[in-house]
């Protein structure tokens, strides 16, 4: 398996236990909106653990490993091998696999049936991993394990819930354990169901499941680069519950979830926000009197005609500079996003838009500089940094054009080099249903926007261009999760769910408004 090279391990900090059982019941509302995604090989203690955290939190524990099992039944039964990926395909399509909150453990169900026991048989366990290496069917299964977890207050346990389930999961853990304990656990836990099995063989055939696990193409077994390791080894259940309470807690509390703060993720690192060490002397929200008047207005006039609601997670709010990165479907985007963040900001536009004097002169009243849009402007580029650096807050559209609500596009470079060079906290934003001009009540799709929570990124050596690609991407990938969410409550026409996340853009002709990068 891999390990990112500083991979933060988990400790407890003094008095943190002592004081978790107040913590919980202090900030239980909030602990009951996350999601928690725990990753690791066979037997590491995964389920165990977040079935025991569902219970304390009221979560819904959703085990992605048990889906796979419960196809790998459904083949079994139905004469089909593990390497067949057409036919498990089109086995997935063709039946309906849910879980269901159980008194112990969640009920799993094919059908209608429960195969909970059924799908825990050493014939299962042992073809699981081939089915399960196949990238159609984990696409597939993906799919389905993200409509049931987006909507949040969920917990889910399998081997890439935090690599590529949910990338921007509010908790990762990743476990491990040596095979000689993980090989003990599994035969107590077959013993338990009435199986015997050889402990040398137990710990054979789990070795053989880790390299098969890390070795496969589709989402091989990994740490995510901001999951916190957690060794089990010596650990008892109740150990490792309150431990991943704990985590659970500091990122609700906006504490690092690490000593470190630093997560290793090629050539960049994502750094958590310190909101004290982001602090700016002489940062103010606001500017101008008449930015804020009509960054009111617009954002006013647009509850009340087109009943835009705004998710606005607190800590987005900081004494320093951000920039902003959003997506971008409509011309409309602009001063809609602008008017929903809690402060004035600066944006690129195009600079066709400023060869019209009366709407150049606007934009330009409102803070809009403008960029040489197919060329590598550095110019443009570096006053977005140094904006920045004097305190005032960018916005700007990583993906450059518009693309077509339920896609992302490929981010461009120069949002990249741009939260590089300026090494200010990142606030991603989602934004829906600008396209749909009609009022409430008529409107086909809600006008929601969503603000995340801040989020840094630093080059691990040099910024060089796949370095500013890379920086690009993290920022989509917090976009493509809450795009996810707001599905979760409202399906998003033309929503893109599995693997990669990016779409071709729709329009892209020198019409069209809008900030737009390098």
């Amino acid at each position: 398996m891999t390990t990112p090279a500083t991979a933060p391990a988990f400790a407890f900090r003094p008095g943190e236990r002592a004081a978790l059982d107040e913590r919980l019941r202090e900030h239980a509302e909030l602990l009951r909106q996350l999601i928690i995604a725990i990753d690791g090989p066979a037997a590491s203690g995964k389920s165990t653990t977040a079935r025991a955290v569902a219970a304390r939190l009221g979560l819904f524990h959703l085990d992605t490993g048990a889906m796979y099992r419960a196809l790998t039944l459904l083949a079994e039964r139905q004469g089909i091998g593990a390497g067949d990926e057409p036919a498990l395909v089109r086995l997935a399509a063709a039946h309906t696999i849910a879980l269901e909150p159980g008194a112990a453990a969640a009920r799993v169900l094919v059908d209608g049936e429960d195969v909970s026991t059924a799908i825990r048989t050493p014939e299962v366990t042992a073809a699981v991993s081939e089915v399960a290496s196949h990238p159609e069917v984990r696409r597939a299964m993906v799919r389905q394990q993200r409509a049931l977890g987006a909507h949040g207050g969920v917990i889910l346990d399998g081997r890439d819930i935090g690599t590529v389930v949910f990338p921007d999961a509010s908790v990762k853990v990743f476990l491990v354990a040596d095979v000689a304990t993980r090989a003990a656990r599994r035969q107590a836990e077959d013993a338990a169901r009435g199986v015997r099995h050889d402990l040398a063989a137990l710990s054979a055939d789990l070795e053989r499941r880790d390299r098969a696990d890390s070795t496969r193409s589709a989402s091989p077994l990994e740490q995510a680069p901001d999951a916190v390791r957690l060794d089990t080894s010596r650990l008892q259940p109740a150990d490792q519950v309150d431990a991943v309470l704990a985590l659970a807690v500091r990122q609700v509390r906006n504490e690092r979830l690490a000593p470190s703060g630093t997560i290793a993720a090629g050539r960049v690192r994502v750094l958590e926000v310190d909101a004290e060490a982001s602090a700016q002397p002489g940062y103010r929200p606001f500017h101008s009197f008449v930015y804020w008047f009509c960054h009111t207005a617009i954002r006013v006039l647009a509850r009340l005609v087109f009943g835009l609601r705004i998710h606005f997670h607190p800590a987005a709010r900081l004494r320093g500079s951000v920039l902003v990165a959003a997506n971008h479907i409509s011309g409309l985007d602009p001063p809609l996003v602008g008017s929903c963040v809690p402060f004035e900001t600066w944006f690129l536009a195009k600079v066709e838009l400023f060869k019209n004097p009366a709407l150049g002169a606007l934009i330009h009243r409102f803070n809009g500089i403008p960029i040489r849009r197919g060329t590598a402007d550095f110019e443009t580029l570096d006053r977005a940094v140094e904006e920045l650096r004097k305190t005032h807050n960018v916005l700007m559209f990583p993906e450059g054009t518009r693309h077509k609500p339920g896609t992302l596009g490929d981010p461009r470079w120069g949002f990249g080099y741009v939260a590089l060079a300026a090494g200010r906290p990142i606030v991603p934003l989602f934004v829906r249903g600008t396209r749909d001009g009609r009022p409430r009540g008529l409107r086909r799709e809600p006008m929601e926007v969503w603000i995340g929570p801040p989020f840094r990124l630093e080059a691990v050596e040099t910024a060089d261009h796949a370095a500013y690609k890379e920086a690009a991407r993290l920022a989509m990938d917090r976009i493509a999760a809450m795009m996810l969410r707001s599905a979760a409550a409202r399906p998003l026409r033309g929503l893109e769910l599995p693997g990669a996340w990016a779409g071709a853009p729709t329009e892209r002709t020198e019409s069209n408004a809008g900030p737009v990068t390098a």
